[in-house]
């Protein structure tokens, strides 16, 4: 009996932990998907900051040229040289009208950038010219008060020649390709050689009631003057160093001078300068 009591608790258990699953029609409910355990990594790609494009380099600029050239001074200039002295207890009078022509010669520089595009410059420059003079003289007469004899002559061939050493403050304008720009000025220095006539030749025989007179002597007066410059110089480059440029300079200078016991006169240097020649950037 203890036996059969046993066996009937044991089937009784056995019932009850089946029931549920017979009442879901024998199917075991499926478990709810797990989470995962961690979160995905993100890849090298999405930590890869995004890289922007490097601006393009800037094209360097030359560092200066060095400029040689023909040089034409077309301008014209002139002088006077007028002399007063006593000749038979009245005053008597010479003067002399010189006419300097246009000249050339060479122009010799160098330019160079100091600080960004402001940079500083020195040139040479000289310039041969020519010229002619008229000269008149009046003579009292020996014999007669105020009856004053007169006389005219010329003189041709009457060198000169201008040397000039410019100092210049230069702006290089930034530029792209082939062309060049230079603006400049500053003080410029001269030496003036000019012949001149010293005295006049007069010839004065009887009976004294006129007069000849002829160019004497020539000598040379070399004079220094100091004046300003200012200018600008355009380069096309027809290879990466070497190109052609055109120069235009207004230089100018004076300095009083006078000619044996003449009165004084400003001797004036420069004008419109310009220069075409070849160019060398560095």
């Amino acid at each position: 009996m203890r036996v059969l009591s046993n066996c009937a608790a044991l089937a009784a258990t056995v019932l009850l932990t089946t029931t549920p699953l017979a009442a879901a029609g024998g199917q075991q409910q499926p478990l709810p998907p797990s989470s995962p355990a961690t979160t995905a990594r993100p890849t090298a790609a999405s930590q890869t900051p995004a890289r922007t494009s490097a601006p393009p380099a800037r094209r360097s600029q030359p560092r200066g040229f060095v400029a040689a050239g023909a040089l034409f001074q077309p301008g014209k200039s002139s002088f006077t040289d007028a002399r007063t002295f006593t000749s038979n207890r009245e005053s008597a009078t010479q003067t002399g009208e010189y006419d300097i022509d246009s000249g050339i010669g060479f122009d010799l520089g160098v330019f160079a950038r100091v600080w960004r595009s402001l940079g500083a410059g020195v040139s040479v420059t000289q310039v041969n010219r020519t010229g002619q003079a008229a000269f008149s003289a009046s003579i009292p007469h020996p014999f007669f008060f105020n009856q004053p004899r007169t006389a005219t002559t010329t003189a041709a061939d009457l060198d000169r020649t201008e040397t000039g050493v410019h100092l210049s403050a230069a702006y290089l304008l930034p530029t792209s390709g082939r062309f060049g720009l230079t603006l400049f000025g500053g003080p410029s220095f001269f030496t003036i050689k000019q012949d001149v006539i010293s005295d006049l030749a007069i010839t004065d025989v009887y009976p004294y009631d006129t007069i000849a007179i002829a160019p004497g002597a020539r000598s040379n007066v070399s004079e220094s003057a100091v004046g300003f410059h200012a200018g600008a110089d355009a380069t096309w480059y027809f290879t990466r160093q070497l190109g052609a440029g055109a120069l235009v300079r207004y230089a100018s200078g004076k300095k009083s001078v006078s000619i044996g016991s003449g009165n004084s006169f400003d001797l004036e240097a420069g004008g419109v300068q310009a220069s075409i020649g070849l160019r060398l950037k560095f």
